[in-house]
């Protein structure tokens, strides 16, 4: 079977709802909504729904990773500020756990059943 035969025993859609421009990017409706407006997709109305054209999607996406991967590129040539990894003053760099307090054991850790303040009822 050759490929365009495929293409007629199942033809891809030209259009789809912002509900379907949801579940192709993975994102929500004010982000669609936010594409729509700033012309990164095209989309025209038909009838009362708004349709996004697939094409443009396609298109979209390439430009974010084409843009990504630019960007990519330059953060592999600068280098990152020095700063501590955790704002935590108990922070162990050796040995990349929590110290216990100074002066005792750590506090233990509290569960729904203890902070009840009560026995059973």
């Amino acid at each position: 079977m050759h490929i365009d035969d495929n293409y007629r025993l199942y033809p891809q859609p030209y259009a789809t709802s912002p509900k379907g421009l949801q579940r192709i990017l993975d994102c929500g409706a004010t982000k669609v909504a936010e594409l729509i407006k700033l012309k990164e997709v095209e989309s025209y109305k038909d009838g009362k729904s708004r349709k996004i054209v697939i094409q443009s999607i396609y298109d979209y996406i390439a430009r974010c990773r084409a843009a990504s991967l630019s960007s990519a590129s330059e953060l592999a040539d600068c280098s990152l500020p020095a700063t501590p990894p955790h704002s935590d003053p108990h922070w162990n760099d050796e040995t990349n756990k929590s110290s216990p307090p100074v002066g005792g054991k750590p506090e233990p850790i509290r569960r729904a059943s203890n902070l009840s303040g009560g026995g059973a009822a």
